[in-house]
């Protein structure tokens, strides 16, 4: 202990310092489970960044469809509607937000998924209404044919849409699963023991918010490609990997969520591997499924105003 701690540390780090040694080392009753627990751990940190990037892609273009067709117009709406529809929805997220943390909020708010989850997509519906304005903008004063860059902040933009669509299905799936089992809601059972409904803040960012994505996602053109899909793998483990530091580093006492519980590695990591390697990847193809429908049913290459696929080689390029 004394090698690993000084008087001068806080007893907290100290204990913290203790636990990273102790799952570093494997005692010897338990003939090297600890080292097993720990190339595990680091294959699924890695796995998942990995698949992300050959089988998926760290890609934040729009691809054959223009950027400006891809954000500015609708299959169901005029491209004011569309502006008016993201300039609501950053509204309702900023307000939900806004009244969910004040209701919930403590020093550790941020160390839960939920929270990141939420946090992601206030950021991306900020965004998205300034990205819709420049795209309605930009096909006003292009002539046909035109090209023009890609700006950063449509990839910034991208990148984060890509993430929170399927996250806020996961978040709510796995609320109501895993967490709170709907089954035994008195809605659905008669059960003495049955659970009440929580309060509307935590359904609205448990079911609410996932709907809101969703309707953003049909309504738009929007293209949610393999190639990109590999930013949500990508924070999907960066909160695996936030979760096993609260608890190495830390010093936590209590898990963050209960199934995810790492002073229980085995159990934590089955459900962990099921997720990234099962439930991702289903997720992702549903809304590449989901997207291919939506542009077949509602014509998006019936769409005059742009041109969907990339220009011919003889455009004129506008810097």
């Amino acid at each position: 202990r004394s090698l690993v701690c000084s008087s001068c540390l806080p007893p907290r780090r100290c204990q913290g310092r203790i636990l990273l040694r102790d799952w570093r080392r494997s005692p010897p009753s338990q003939g090297g489970m600890f080292e097993a627990w720990r190339f595990a751990a680091a294959g699924l940190l890695i796995g998942p960044i990995l698949i992300g990037g050959f089988v998926f892609g760290y890609n934040s273009r729009t691809e054959p469809v223009h950027w400006t067709v891809a954000f500015g117009t609708s299959p169901c709406l005029p491209p004011c509607g569309l502006f008016v529809l993201n300039i609501l929805l950053a509204v309702a997220f900023i307000g939900l937000y806004g009244m969910y943390l004040e209701d919930t909020w403590k020093p550790d708010w941020f160390y839960f998924l939920t929270h990141w989850s939420i946090t992601i997509e206030v950021v991306y519906f900020c965004l998205l209404p300034f990205v819709t304005w420049s795209a309605m903008q930009a096909q006003k004063v292009l002539p046909p044919y035109a090209a023009i860059e890609q700006p950063f902040i449509v990839s910034v933009t991208l990148a984060l849409f890509h993430i929170q669509l399927p996250s806020s299905l996961l978040v709510t799936g796995i609320f109501w699963t895993l967490l709170r089992n709907f089954t035994k809601l008195c809605l659905i059972n008669d059960d003495e023991m049955c659970e009440h409904l929580p309060g509307w803040l935590s359904i609205s960012v448990h079911g609410a918010d996932f709907l809101l994505c969703t309707i953003s996602f049909l309504a738009g053109r929007i293209p949610f490609h393999r190639k990109n899909a590999g930013w949500f793998m990508f924070a999907g483990t960066l909160y695996l990997a936030w979760s096993l530091l609260h608890h190495l580093v830390l010093a936590a006492e209590e898990p963050l969520y209960a199934p995810l519980d790492w002073r229980r590695p085995p159990s934590t990591m089955k459900l962990y591997a099921i997720i990234a390697f099962v439930v991702y990847p289903v997720l992702i193809g549903a809304y590449m499924l989901l997207g291919k429908m939506r542009d077949c049913c509602c014509g998006l290459s019936a769409e005059p105003q742009q041109p969907l696929m990339m220009q011919p080689p003889n455009m004129m390029r506008v810097e």
